[in-house]
């Protein structure tokens, strides 16, 4: 006689037999590029410093010859709007003039965090997790 296993209701989930996270990919230039590149942009978000803003363009520089090639162009544009932004923030001299330049440096951050989203899609998590080893 064969015992009868009852499959009707799931287990419920275990050590034992719950698929594992998926580890990340191991250790590349494009990673620790784009890693280094949210960072910046965090960083430059919470303060539209024009020493953040010059921190991302360097960080946007380092990353364009390492972007996949589909997504060059789009590095390019952006670090072209971070440094206008940071030009428009350090040429501002009325009040009218500096919220115009905040403004652009706002989206200029976002466009950064944005393209290095779409290089590095786990840039956020790791990011979050500090100088964890990836």
């Amino acid at each position: 006689m064969t015992a009868h296993i009852d499959t009707s209701t799931p287990r419920p989930a275990t050590p034992h037999n719950t698929p594992a996270r998926r580890p990340y990919a191991a250790e590349t230039p494009l990673r620790s590029a784009a890693l280094a590149a949210y960072q910046a942009a965090r960083q430059a978000s919470l303060s539209h410093a024009p020493r953040n803003l010059i921190t991302l363009t360097h960080h946007l520089h380092t990353l364009e010859p390492l972007s996949p090639t589909a997504l060059r162009d789009e590095v390019i544009e952006t670090h072209d709007d971070v440094d206008q932004a940071w030009e428009a923030l350090n040429t501002a001299h009325t009040l009218t003039g500096r919220n115009n330049a905040t403004a652009k440096a706002h989206a200029a951050v976002e466009r950064a965090r944005a393209v290095t989203l779409a290089i590095e899609p786990h840039a956020e998590e790791l990011s979050a997790h500090g100088d964890r080893q990836v």
